[in-house]
């Protein structure tokens, strides 16, 4: 069994595993930049980047499995942490190439924790408009409260929870403030609100049915739906509703002398501080509606202080592991005289200070490393022109 385990360790300390999982690495990143013409970049991120095993059809036609950049960059650590920091040599020539291989070790595990932790998403302002909100681009959520109560007090229902329900198997959720229980009875990744006609055997409210797309169509671009049930507790009275991720507004419902609101919106998150946006600014290209140039003058609200600041497409707004960047504006085409607004992407990475130390470990063990080779050659050269 011992020399079993020092034969797994050779293995994952070699130099050999180490120049296969970059070959690989390499050819991964580039079978995925690829397929984000087709795909989209999220869909690739989560087939090719965050995942174990992913399966690529060349040509469309032959399956080749592939690791993935998730497994490749763990066992790369793995191979630094048993090549360079177990097995190597403890000499003092060597501690700059083991500083060297730690900072790298550092760098994976910064990218670990935002892969595991992090969040992105935007976060949409018209000037004079303050926010604390972003909505993250995939996750939908189902919000509920009652119309015109003060203050108002909103349930949320995450994606997570009701991602797999369907008409098989539905979803229930009860809260002891609610006076009702929501189900939810199907979800469609991706669908379309249709007339009924004579289907039966689908739910629909109001004529309508939510009509799955089956078309291959990008994560980004596929809009969901629900179908919603609304039960009093006290009642056998039973709303039925339709909630789709285009809906113009949420849904309003009458139940028991109370109006309730539901909607369906992307996921939101929120961040510890509040953005006001006092000025967007744009520059166009002359004699041309192509923008040159966009910024937006903001203001950080925090525990009741104002900073002002300034975000640009080349500087972002860096505060508390977020980052604001200038991501896009609207409407597109707008002619002089429009409200614009800005659309700022938000980026939150606990680990965000990571990769600076990892530089400078690393720059300082080659600093290291390399002196003490200049220092030992310089030394020689001298003994051999003194003898």
């Amino acid at each position: 069994m011992k020399k079993v385990l020092q034969a797994v360790f050779q293995v994952l300390a070699s130099s050999a595993l180490a120049c296969v999982l970059l070959i690989l690495l390499m050819a991964v990143t580039f079978v995925g930049t690829l397929e984000q013409v087709d795909l989209g970049i999220y869909e690739v991120k989560r087939r090719y980047f965050e995942s174990l095993i992913t399966v690529h059809w060349f040509f469309n036609k032959v399956p080749v499995p592939l690791p993935g950049v998730y497994l490749l960059t763990f066992l790369a650590g793995v191979n630094l942490v048993c090549g360079g920091l177990v097995r190597i040599k403890k000499g003092i020539s060597q501690w700059g190439v083991v500083v060297a291989h730690a900072a790298v070790v550092i760098l994976l595990v910064g990218g670990w924790v935002k892969h595991e932790y992090g969040e992105e998403g935007y976060m949409t302002l018209h000037e004079a408009e303050v926010s604390n909100e972003f909505e993250t681009p995939l996750d939908w959520e189902i919000a509920i409260w009652k119309k015109d109560a003060a203050p108002i007090t909103e349930y949320v229902i995450p994606h997570r929870d009701f991602a797999h329900a369907s008409q098989d198997h539905p979803v229930t959720f009860q809260h002891p403030d609610l006076p009702l229980d929501i189900q939810v009875t199907a979800f469609f990744p991706n669908c379309l609100p249709q007339p009924a006609g004579a289907q039966t055997d689908v739910p629909s409210a109001d004529g309508f049915i939510l009509q799955p797309i089956s078309e291959k169509t990008k994560l980004e671009e596929q809009i969901p739906g629900a179908v919603v049930q609304l039960q009093p507790k006290n009642a056998t009275a039973v709303n039925v509703g339709l909630l789709w991720g285009a809906q113009r507004g949420p849904w309003v419902v009458r139940s028991n002398d109370e109006t309730w609101v539901v909607d369906f919106r992307r996921q939101r998150r929120l961040l510890p501080f509040a953005i006001r946006l006092d000025k967007f600014t744009r520059e166009l290209h002359p004699r041309t509606n192509l923008p040159r140039a966009f910024s937006s003058d903001i203001t950080r609200i925090e525990n009741g202080e104002e900073f002002p600041a300034k975000i640009s497409m080349n500087e972002p707004l860096r505060h508390k592991g977020y980052t604001l960047y200038q991501a896009s504006w609207g409407p597109q085409n707008a002619p002089e005289g429009t409200r614009l607004f800005s659309t700022l992407a938000v980026s939150y990475d606990p680990a965000e200070r990571l990769p600076l130390y990892s530089c400078v470990v690393l720059t300082a063990g080659l600093v290291f490393h390399f002196g003490w080779m200049l220092y030992r050659r310089l030394r020689r050269i001298a003994e051999e022109n003194a003898s």
